[in-house]
């Protein structure tokens, strides 16, 4: 698989913070520095687009490989169960956070409508967000 630009900063950082503080570093920490400085990277940009099933798969793959090596584990139950108990979201979710809210600051300030051809995918995401 290859990895695009996004996910290959997201690693980059992800690794240097890891590599300085250590997986045995208190977990909020690590979490914390990680969501700051290496998940705006893997975020960048993925919110003006609809994402396919299988885009979604890699961002998740390089997401949920934070919580693998924190916790140890590479069962994705042992995984969901630390994004749970840390806080995080996983990344599909996190993802239609970002996703509702630059299509809801877009509508808001009228820059599309439901009426424009252009507009229809993105009015359909918004409002299949909206009732998600």
């Amino acid at each position: 698989m290859r990895v695009g630009r996004c996910e290959e900063k997201f690693y980059c950082n992800t690794n240097i913070i890891l590599g300085r503080m250590g997986t045995s570093a208190p977990i909020n920490v690590l979490l914390k520095l990680i969501d700051s400085q290496s998940v705006p990277n893997l975020l960048n940009g993925i919110s003006a687009t609809t994402l396919s099933a299988k885009d979604i798969k890699s961002f998740s793959f390089a997401y949920n490989s934070i919580f693998a090596k924190i916790c140890h584990s590479y069962d994705n139950t042992v995984i969901l169960n630390c994004q749970y108990f840390t806080g995080s979201l996983p990344f599909n979710y996190l993802y239609d956070y970002h996703r509702y809210n630059f299509l809801n600051k877009l509508f808001n300030t009228n820059c599309i409508n439901a009426n424009s051809e252009v507009d229809i995918f993105d009015m359909a995401d918004l409002q299949t967000l909206y009732y998600n």
